[in-house]
């Protein structure tokens, strides 16, 4: 085959050919010319099927994800990332092992808004707003409270301020519109 994009005929498709070695035999194709041509045209490499090749993840777990919100700029985002599942884990282990990570997004709409977020017991936590701020919802903060009312055990207050005005930086509580945030919780 020529290193440049190759239009594939799958009828003719019988060997694949390794260098100077012999064809070895390939697996029918099932799909038609041009979703091949789609494919060589993609930009997809070999090491990306390699790592498809390895997904192990069940139709309704793929639907999971599929389901959550996530983007394809937050898979590009995540594609750019290089540290591995056990380094990831390890951020939840600097404080004591047992302790896990629950995140979401929530629609604020009070300057100071409790959310549940699963856990028994939140230590730490943060937000990160959606969108870019604005006059009458700036800033972003979260806080774990004393956990044992205000808020309630695994809860935290995301709240939400502004600036007093245009020329006036003073933080002082958001006004409508609210803005959305993902917020993230460690805890038990």
């Amino acid at each position: 085959m020529a290193n440049d994009t190759t239009r594939i005929n799958k009828a003719a498709i019988k060997q694949l050919s390794l260098g100077n070695g012999p064809g070895v035999p390939v697996a029918p194709v099932t799909a038609a010319a041009s979703e091949i041509n789609v494919l060589a045209a993609s930009g997809v490499t070999n090491a990306d099927l390699v790592k498809l090749h390895a997904v192990t993840s069940s139709a309704a777990e793929m639907s999971t994800l599929h389901s959550s919100g996530v983007t394809n700029a937050d898979l590009v985002k995540l594609h750019a990332e290089t540290v591995s599942a056990a380094e990831v884990n390890l951020l939840t282990q600097g404080v004591a092992a047992g302790y896990k990570i629950a995140r979401g997004v929530a629609a604020i709409t009070a300057a100071s808004q409790t959310i549940v977020t699963g856990l028994t017991t939140v230590v730490a936590a943060f937000v990160s707003p959606v969108t870019d701020p604005t006059l009458t919802d700036a800033w972003k903060a979260a806080t774990i409270g004393d956990q044992a009312g205000s808020p309630a055990a695994g809860a935290i207050i995301v709240t939400s301020t502004k600036p007093t005005s245009n020329i006036d930086g003073t933080p002082t509580p958001a006004t409508t519109p609210w803005r959305s945030v993902n917020w993230f919780a460690i805890g038990t």
